[in-house]
């Protein structure tokens, strides 16, 4: 499987890009914002996703199971295309620090 990809002779302004991913659900937007050439060459929009991943639990590595899910949908790298070619995006939230670290949990859950 290659990825799907549509290079832009000029890129839209991201105000535009989002605009039209607007009523999508699940937007994402990566952006590189171009400060410095060599770190900022690749912005990447994305909505949609076809899978959720949510743990509940603390007592185990929740990147473990995003890898294991991630597996099924490997493929070879297309020269010429960003480092990024397809994997997982999303949020991650800041109790995910209580896996890897012994931390509290917060006092009340907002």
């Amino acid at each position: 499987m290659l990825p799907l990809v549509h290079r832009f002779e000029i890129p839209p302004s991201v105000v535009v890009a989002l605009r039209a991913f607007a009523k999508l659900p699940k937007v994402c937007l990566l952006e590189s914002a171009k400060i410095l050439p060599e770190l900022g060459r690749y912005s990447f929009l994305m909505a949609d996703p076809f899978m959720d991943l949510v743990c509940e639990k603390r007592c185990h590595n929740p990147l473990d199971e995003t890898s294991a899910a991630l597996r099924t949908f490997r493929s070879e790298t297309v020269s010429g295309l960003p480092p990024f070619q397809g994997g997982a995006a999303g949020l991650l939230s800041y109790e995910l620090g209580g896996c890897f670290e012994k931390i509290e949990p917060a006092r009340y859950d907002d």
